[in-house]
């Protein structure tokens, strides 16, 4: 992704007040330091706006470049994509993903929408490319975890669409699959396999803070 400097998404937000503005009606807003020829460059070369007839416009990049900067301050937006989680069951088994972090950690199989995407279409696509599977998604509930670390900083905060899943066609990995009894045996499990599969909770939002290192290396401090 380009970083777009501040200046530069002062005139993204000009232009889509008023498209079609000339060099001097743009230039008025900004102070000699300011550098504008070099920022009205810049987006020129990356798309973000072009030239027509001595006039500028906004793009499409342009105005998909508005979703990471809150157009009131122009300062960058922490927006969430939610998540997806799945329960995957078949046969009284269920599918878990092992991670190693750097020891073995079991977590709940899911994924990340794509822009665009239908919360059905990218079920079926997570499900089938990252792991092979095919079954009926039926929606659960929702759900924000928040991981502190030992130290009480926050490492991930997510919102997640927790999804049950029938499976429809055998599985493919015999390693990964667990009855419920394997599961309590297991040492290391993320905490939302101990609240959708232990605990099977279905309220309709929940939430879930935990401390977990999850085994990395602390930064040096210089």
């Amino acid at each position: 992704m380009i970083h777009v400097h501040f200046k530069q998404r002062l005139i993204l937000k000009l232009l889509e007040e008023k498209n079609g503005q000339r060099y001097s009606e743009l230039y008025r807003y900004f102070e000699y330091e300011d550098k504008f020829p070099y920022h009205i460059k810049r987006l020129l070369q990356n798309r973000y706006v072009n030239k027509r007839e001595g006039l500028y416009y906004i793009t499409k990049r342009g105005i998909q470049e508005k979703e990471f900067y809150d157009g009131r301050n122009l300062k960058d937006v922490n927006s969430k994509c939610p998540r997806f989680i799945f329960i995957v069951h078949y046969l009284g088994k269920y599918y878990l993903k092992e991670c190693l972090r750097p020891k073995s950690f079991y977590i709940l199989p899911g994924g990340t929408p794509v822009k665009g995407e239908t919360v059905q279409d990218s079920c079926r696509r997570i499900l089938y490319d990252k792991y092979g599977l095919i079954g009926e998604v039926e929606y659960r509930c929702a759900h924000h975890y928040i991981n502190y670390t030992s130290d009480r900083d926050v490492l991930f905060d997510n919102i997640c669409l927790v999804f049950d899943v029938e499976l429809k066609k055998s599985y493919r990995k015999q390693d990964s699959w667990f009855t419920m009894d394997q599961i309590k045996k297991l040492k290391q499990i993320h905490p939302t396999i101990h609240k959708f599969i232990l605990e099977d909770a279905r309220e309709p939002f929940s939430t879930l803070a935990f401390v977990h290192d999850y085994g990395f290396e602390k930064e040096d401090s210089k």
